[in-house]
């Protein structure tokens, strides 16, 4: 039920940016590429049986803070 929620969300979303692309202006390059990259990572920790054990929750949970420490301004 929730995977199908998700889809038809998304489904919508990208064909609605087919015939009219969308952007967000308060998110720069920077952010976008770190949210794939934070995303690519998490994939291959979670085909260890589907679960994320502690350690690698761990690994991310730094990840972001860096990420947010690098984007607190000064």
């Amino acid at each position: 039920m929730i995977g199908s929620s998700v889809f038809n969300v998304l489904g919508i979303l990208g064909v609605a940016s087919l015939v009219s692309p969308f952007s967000a202006p308060g998110v720069s390059w920077f952010e976008s590429v770190t949210m794939v990259q934070f995303s690519a990572l998490l994939l291959p920790l979670l085909f260890t049986g589907r679960l994320l054990h502690r350690i690698e929750g761990t690994l991310l949970l730094l990840l972001n803070g860096g990420y947010l420490f690098i984007l607190w301004p000064e």
